[in-house]
């Protein structure tokens, strides 16, 4: 490294110090800590919305006080939100769970059948498994919750 190089400092927004110091031969930038906290949070917030983690913000008080039971009975018969009371976002949310719990209880059932021996050991394990989402979906439904079930939940096929 010859003695030529020279750097140049940057001054930093949020704490009014010099204390920055930039590589040679690049561009020197000016970045206000603050602004780019929030930006951060921001884009965390659009990529929680866009996977659905903060489902519970999407429905109104009412939809949920009104449709508890029928989004808890959809996991004992998914289709029953449906008619009962079809305008419901809240109450087709547990509707999509409890069909997507049935879909996977299916596959998995008729996969671990197919399998010999070993799959027949899993499948009481893979049953049990079942049961607990359909357990936790219950919960959520009669309590008010709007929470995804745990590996099968991100999917929708009821819109």
């Amino acid at each position: 490294m010859d003695d030529t190089t020279s750097y140049s400092y940057a001054k930093c927004t949020a704490c009014d110090e010099e204390n920055t110091k930039t590589v040679p031969d690049m561009p020197m930038w000016t970045v206000n800590i603050k602004d780019l906290e929030e930006s951060m949070m921001t884009e965390q917030k659009n990529k929680n919305q866009e996977l659905g983690a903060t489902q519970e913000n999407t429905y109104t008080p009412e939809d949920i006080e009104k449709n508890k039971t029928m989004a808890g009975l959809a996991y004992l018969l998914f289709f029953l939100p449906l008619i009962a009371c079809p305008e419901s976002r809240y109450a087709k949310f547990h509707a999509n769970q409890a069909l997507l719990l049935l879909i996977t209880g299916i596959v998995g059932n008729v996969i671990l059948g197919i399998i010999p021996v070993i799959g027949w050991m899993l499948m009481p394990i893979f049953g049990i498994g079942v049961l607990i989402l359909g357990i936790m979906g219950l919960v959520n439904g009669f309590g008010g919750k709007a929470k995804q079930l745990p590996l099968i939940g991100k999917f929708t096929i009821i819109k």
